[in-house]
């Protein structure tokens, strides 16, 4: 270096001898995103919520699923107080077709959110648990004759039609039984989300809905007190 006394000195350094983060902590920070929140690694195995990961998979076998309880309460909270900031009059409801379970459904139930069913062995399962019924809404496009029966039953929270001939059937029931069905109308908005043509439910021609540019969505509204 300079001999000004100014000068910053370098000074060399045996880059094997510097500190480095442990195999598991390098490890456990570069999964973080994408591990739950309860999971952590101890002697290069993971651990979640507690439970050895090779254990469970020696007690279980594999393909095993494991949930994380912390996780998903904590993702309750999340999406439940962060919607009540903006719309306290509101209820995030969770969609029972991506896994039901009954020791699921009644940690929704302690952590307030609502259930959205699709078919009548999910709605079999929220009120086996005891799951609030005016929390379940009934979605899906082929609901039968003795689904929307047993919803009606049940008194369920809402029915979210699909179409003329689901809005004309459950008026039918109700009227049956004496009662009048809550229900919300899914339309759809003829939107294009250029993803894969299976995943497109917004487009004019979907199955799913009341289009509104062709107005049959406003033809259900108007419809829907009537029946």
């Amino acid at each position: 270096m300079s001999g000004d006394p100014a000068a910053t000195t370098i000074t060399n350094v045996d880059a094997t001898s510097a500190p480095r983060p442990s195999a598991e902590k390098t490890s456990a920070s570069a999964h973080a995103a994408v591990l739950p929140l309860g999971a952590e690694f101890r002697q290069g195995r993971l651990v979640i919520g507690g439970c050895d990961t090779v254990e469970l998979a020696e007690q279980f076998g594999t393909p095993l699923y494991v949930y994380d309880e912390m996780t998903i309460r904590t993702r309750c909270a999340e999406y439940r107080d962060g919607l009540a900031s903006a719309y306290p009059n509101s209820l995030v409801i969770y969609a029972s077709k991506a896994f039901t379970s009954p020791w699921l459904l009644q940690l929704l139930r302690q952590e307030g959110i609502g259930l959205d069913v699709v078919s009548g062995g999910e709605l079999y399962v929220a009120r086996h648990v005891g799951f609030p019924m005016d929390q379940v809404y009934f979605h899906g496009n082929n609901k039968g004759a003795d689904e929307l029966q047993m919803a009606l039953e049940l008194d369920i929270g809402r029915f979210v039609i699909d179409s003329f001939h689901e809005l004309q059937l459950l008026g039918q029931l109700a009227a049956e039984r004496g009662v009048q069905g809550r229900c919300l109308l899914r339309v759809s908005p003829g939107i294009d989300a250029h993803t894969h043509d299976y995943r497109k439910t917004g487009i004019l021609d979907s199955k799913f809905g009341f289009p509104i540019s062709t107005g049959q969505a406003e033809e259900a509204v108007r419809l829907a007190p009537s029946t």
